[in-house]
């Protein structure tokens, strides 16, 4: 039997197809004994190439040091209690109220206030009634309302 005869157009295209897609994975795939198709990056402790930035690690903002009058809140209490003063504060600018109220509550909460603190005494003074004057703030204000999860 004869094999059916081919057209030489069709060889060719068929040929150089596969060519093609040998170049393309030599490119991706290191076959041995040619060079790298892109450079290795260097190991540790190895200079960089020149025309390379490094990157450097930015250092850490320096943290000021907290003042002596909060050692008993330490620095998460401190920040703690800024950030509930901050939400009762904004709560109670929100809340319709009429301006003698108003006035009233936002005296009250204002010992709620760490900045306002001056002394290790008034910091002492405050954190006594700090629970107290609290909830009776937010029973005026209401609860911070919860996440919802998912």
């Amino acid at each position: 039997m004869a094999e059916p005869a081919t057209d030489e157009a069709d060889t060719e295209q068929t040929v150089s197809g596969a060519v093609e897609e040998y170049t393309e994975y030599t490119e991706y795939v290191d076959l041995g004994g040619g060079a790298p198709s892109e450079p290795a990056e260097p190991e540790p402790g190895e200079p960089s190439e020149a025309g390379e930035p490094e990157e450097v690690a930015e250092p850490l903002a320096p943290v000021p040091p907290l003042p002596e009058r909060y050692a008993r809140l330490g620095a998460e209490g401190l920040a703690r209690v800024r950030a509930r003063y901050a939400d009762l504060a904004a709560r109670l600018a929100a809340k319709e109220l009429d301006d003698s109220q108003r006035a009233e509550l936002t005296a009250r909460a204002e010992r709620l206030n760490p900045d306002a603190w001056l002394t290790t005494d008034e910091v002492a003074a405050a954190l006594e009634e700090y629970e107290a004057l609290f909830e009776s703030l937010r029973a005026v204000v209401g609860r911070q309302p919860r996440s919802r999860r998912l």
